[in-house]
């Protein structure tokens, strides 16, 4: 007799692929009602799962053939079955995947298109922060500014695209999508934030993306500033920061310690 975590991966595996003689000679009855039950599990998860990713990437399921998107979800969820309860999280791997699949390799933005939905998806589901009182930054002395490190909201989410598939995301956001759009070839790089109860999906250039992304990683604001400086040489660190406290980014900060690069080592 098989063991219960034998049984129960058995049987997970029976639904996500071929029946297993081990888990069709457990069920009570004959072969054949066996692998009748059996296939009643696999369509029922299998719908469940392909309607969760529905769901989860909205756009990409519109934007490509309905039998396209099944056959994709089919593939994908036999190799990533759900690891957690809630399937409003399922997908994360959905977005390599699908850059992957060669069924797509003549829509190359999919992927691309794929990471921009779950970071809307990621910005919708992330926790509340309130962000940080306008004067709050009065309090900290002048000369500890480059010091500063912020704590930025929660459902901000950085992204860096071959393709400009926040063109196609916008078209799909209400009303009649356009019939061609233009991916561009340069890429985009882009903000993924929720306002309210509304997502918002904002480019912004080289410098200010580096900006943003140094603070994202806990960097102090000189050396974000450095790095808003190595992507554009005229980059105003004053005015991004202005914007970025304007916009309620930042829910929280520190004073990092001085590190004094001439001690000497003990």
């Amino acid at each position: 007799m098989l063991k219960l975590p034998d049984l129960q991966m058995g049987v997970r595996l029976s639904v996500l692929g071929r029946s297993r003689p081990e888990i069709i000679a457990a069920i009570v009855g004959g072969e054949e009602e066996a692998e009748g039950r059996l296939a009643v599990h696999r369509h029922h998860i299998l719908r469940s799962l392909t309607g969760a990713l529905k769901a989860n990437f909205p756009v990409l399921c519109q934007v490509v053939d309905e039998r396209f998107f099944a056959y994709a979800a089919d593939a994908f969820i036999r190799m990533h079955p759900p690891s957690a309860a809630s399937l409003a999280e399922y997908g994360a791997e959905f977005p390599d995947f699908i850059r992957s699949f060669e069924a797509a390799r003549t829509l190359p933005y999919l992927g691309d298109l794929a990471r921009l939905e779950w970071a809307v998806m990621q910005a919708r589901n992330a926790p509340d922060a309130a962000p940080i009182a306008a004067d709050s930054l009065r309090q900290v002395p002048v000369v500890e500014y480059p010091n500063l490190s912020f704590r930025l909201d929660p459902s901000l989410t950085l992204l860096r695209t071959r393709w400009s598939v926040e063109r196609i995301w916008a078209a799909h956001q209400g009303g009649e999508p356009a019939a061609q759009i233009d991916l561009g070839s340069e890429g985009s790089r882009l903000i993924v934030r929720r306002r309210g109860a509304e997502i918002k999906v904002e480019r912004v250039d080289r410098a200010s993306f580096a900006f943003l992304a140094a603070l994202r990683h806990g960097r102090r604001l000189a050396e974000a500033g450095a790095a808003g400086l190595a992507a554009d040489p005229f980059f105003d660190m004053a005015m991004a920061l202005k914007r970025l406290l304007a916009g309620g980014a930042p829910v929280g900060f520190s004073i990092l310690p001085t590190v004094n690069r001439g001690a000497s080592q003990p």
